[in-house]
């Protein structure tokens, strides 16, 4: 088995790539537009997916190295953490769609154009990536983010940055109730309950660091309790105009359509 090393230590614009990504992909798994499959998101998959095959290294023996990229805005507590849960997450959407929209199974008029190379090469990639970093029974960068060295004590700022801490449940969706193993789906659950635990449901940074992530591995026991943090939140956080304001720059509600359509 090849490991693999990442080694930039700044990917803030794989980010931003996989935030517009996630609309794109989730409108042509609802439309099936051809055409927009392969004039628009195929290349821009292919051309993220060039980008973690060039970002790759591989190790040697059975150690793998991943430092954390230190994207999104910030970086969690000791800066030493590596194989970065958000930059496993997105390897790992882009290998697997790459290899969904391309299959030789799909009749010729729905199917990307990739060669067999090509295909070989995100296979290899996809296969290789590391597991997703656990520590005390949560994934890593929250572990560190939301429980301080000492004590044990949360730390809130920190603490709501769901949208990387929570990248594998979404926005890169490859975590969820029908998709993911019980262990996996069991720390996720506790990494949701642990990050909304210590912002108390409403993070500076809007609706979308937790919410979304919450409603896909919910179930109907705890979907109740999710609904009425999400309409105590809004409430909380709402002017008399209906405006909502959390700190987040005007981007609270992002991820709120996708909230409901778990719901429902």
């Amino acid at each position: 088995m090849i490991l693999f090393c990442f080694l930039d230590p700044f990917v803030q614009f794989t980010l931003l790539f996989f935030r517009l990504q996630t609309p794109l992909i989730n409108y042509y798994d609802l439309t099936i537009d051809v055409e927009f499959l392969k004039k628009t998101l195929f290349p821009l998959l292919t051309d993220i997916g060039a980008f973690y095959l060039s970002y790759m290294r591989a190790t040697n023996g059975t150690s793998f190295c991943l430092p954390h990229t230190c994207a999104q805005e910030r970086c969690p507590s000791g800066s030493d953490v590596v194989n970065s849960h958000q930059d496993i997450a997105y390897a790992t959407l882009v290998f697997e769609k790459l290899l969904e929209y391309s299959a030789p199974t799909l009749p010729s008029e729905r199917r990307a154009a990739a060669s067999r190379r090509e295909r070989d090469l995100w296979r290899l990639g996809l296969r290789n990536l590391p597991p997703f970093p656990v520590v005390d029974g949560i994934f890593a960068d929250a572990a560190i983010d939301c429980v301080a060295n000492s004590g044990r004590k949360p730390e809130t700022i920190n603490a709501g940055y769901g949208i990387s801490h929570l990248a594998g449940i979404f926005p890169a969706q490859i975590i969820g109730t029908k998709s993911s193993s019980p262990d996996l789906l069991h720390t996720a659950r506790k990494t949701v309950e642990v990050i909304n635990g210590a912002v108390n449901w409403l993070s500076g940074g809007g609706f979308d660091m937790e919410f979304p992530q919450a409603a896909r591995v919910s179930n109907r026991s705890s979907a109740r309790a999710l609904l009425d943090a999400m309409q105590t939140a809004i409430k909380a956080s709402s002017h008399p105009n209906g405006y909502t304001e959390t700190g987040g720059g005007g981007l609270e509600m992002i991820g709120g359509a996708e909230v409901s359509l778990l719901f429902v």
